[in-house]
């Protein structure tokens, strides 16, 4: 189970890190992060729905009252991270707020640790009874270990790019919020893994939970229509993003159950190194010019992260 859920976890963290590419284009085409949101969630709506169909005859879905309070919470949160995470991109380039996003490890401990720990009733008050029953104990009181890892994993997400120059403090502000609204909906997702009962193999029950998930995003997000209206080319542009992120979810609430969330979260650090790769290939092939050129000295200290990533997911599993 380990070392599938850390094929997995990579698979995920490279299917992000390409679809990051592809938001990062539409930010700059578009100059929208809500359009951004709307677009690539309608995509992924119909995603969903077109994979629950066809999976259907193998996976059974039914709603309680449990799975459909998970999925609103997802919904919610879910798209006020999105709309944070692209405003985000708009002050900061593709590569360094990937790289970022490794942050979300300290927030999510803490998160786990302050809400999940001891106030579980605020669960239970929502309508999620079982949640914690079948949740990974250790992710809620890390040992020395695993907090060695979740500090060292974000060191060296930050690290990965950081160049000594300034971030926008408006970026900063929405990097923030969109640490905070991982936190819920990255707990909320593996929930909703759990709650689609039955004997069929955990990869089937993720992807009838990702279906779920995106098409409870969808639903909240595409009410912007009837203000803006619809716009075809935007809806072209934002397809890349919708079926790479689409992928890479499924890839994902498979491993939060394969490996727990916090360790599934140091796996998918990763994704700030693959991101540095295929932005690098992008920008020397010339198919994309949106990344700056580094030196190679940049080069050695990604590499010396990318180590510090390795040793990091080797701590956490130590006992």
């Amino acid at each position: 189970m380990l070392f599938w859920g850390f094929v997995v976890g990579i698979g995920s963290a490279i299917l992000q890190s390409s679809a990051y590419i592809f938001s990062r284009r539409f930010a700059v085409k578009q100059k929208s992060a809500g359009k951004l949101t709307a677009y690539s969630q309608l995509w992924m709506l119909l995603m969903g729905l077109l994979t629950l169909l066809v999976i259907s005859p193998w996976q059974r879905v039914v709603f309680t009252r449990e799975l459909i309070v998970l999925m609103i919470i997802f919904s919610v949160f879910g798209n006020l991270a999105y709309f944070c995470f692209f405003r985000a991109q708009e002050e900061i380039e593709s590569s360094r707020i990937s790289s970022l996003l490794g942050l979300k490890m300290i927030s999510l401990a803490f998160f786990n640790m302050l809400l999940l720990k001891y106030f579980p009733d605020l669960l239970k008050l929502c309508g999620v009874d079982n949640a914690l029953s079948t949740a990974d104990i250790r992710q809620f009181s890390p040992g020395i270990y695993q907090w060695a890892a979740i500090i060292i994993s974000s060191f060296a997400a930050v690290g990965m790019n950081f160049s000594g120059g300034r971030l926008p403090w408006k970026g900063c502000v929405f990097l923030t919020m969109t640490l905070l609204c991982y936190a819920v909906t990255d707990n909320v997702a593996a929930m909703m893994v759990k709650a689609i009962h039955g004997d069929t193999p955990l990869m089937l029950r993720s992807v009838a939970a990702s279906s779920l998930a995106f098409m409870s995003l969808g639903f909240l997000s595409n009410f912007t229509f009837l203000k803006d209206g619809f716009d075809f080319k935007c809806m072209k542009d934002a397809f890349g993003y919708g079926a790479l992120w689409f992928a890479a979810m499924i890839g994902f609430l498979a491993t939060l159950n394969m490996l727990g969330v916090m360790y599934a979260n140091i796996v998918q650090v990763s994704r700030g190194f693959f991101s540095v790769v295929i932005g690098f290939i992008l920008l020397k092939t010339g198919i994309d010019k949106l990344e700056p050129e580094v030196s190679g000295k940049m080069w050695l200290r990604r590499v010396i992260m990318a180590v510090l990533m390795i040793v990091a997911m080797a701590l956490y599993v130590r006992k």
